[in-house]
């Protein structure tokens, strides 16, 4: 929860380092590290994503199990495997966001609730962020 606190108190600073987004976004990331149910309901939002952006560079951060099934999507451009062992802890988060800065993507669409992809893009300095809220509460 330390990484909530640090983004919190470093959003100013942090929003200076953001690059500027280019209008359409030309390198998109998709962010889904669920199960390989949940990576097969996102074909819907790829095929939209790649008819609305046809010429941006679309990559998809997944999960090792379903990187094999998002590799043979004509939709995507590349995949980037993750696990959840990588971003464990402050350090690994620091990591993953500097791993996704090297990308410079321009947006990123997060199918993946929870407090970490929020903080880690921001960290990045991915400009257009755009996720998923779960709401089990029922609200």
């Amino acid at each position: 929860m330390i990484h909530v606190l640090l983004t919190l108190l470093l959003a100013p600073m942090l929003r200076l380092f953001c690059h500027r987004a280019a209008t359409p976004p030309q390198n998109v990331l998709v962010i889904q590290v669920a199960k390989i149910g949940d990576v097969i309901c996102t074909t819907p939002l790829l095929r939209e994503l790649r008819a609305g952006l046809p010429q941006a560079r679309i990559t998809v951060l997944a999960g090792s199990i379903a990187a094999p099934l998002l590799r043979t999507n004509p939709r995507v451009d590349a995949v980037m495997v993750a696990n959840p062992a990588q971003w464990r802890g402050l350090s690994g988060k620091l990591q993953l966001a500097a791993r996704l800065r090297r990308e410079r993507f321009d947006a990123v669409l997060c199918c993946n609730g929870g407090d970490v992809w929020p903080v880690v893009t921001l960290w990045a300095g991915i400009p257009q962020r755009i996720g998923v809220l779960p709401n089990f509460a029922g609200r």
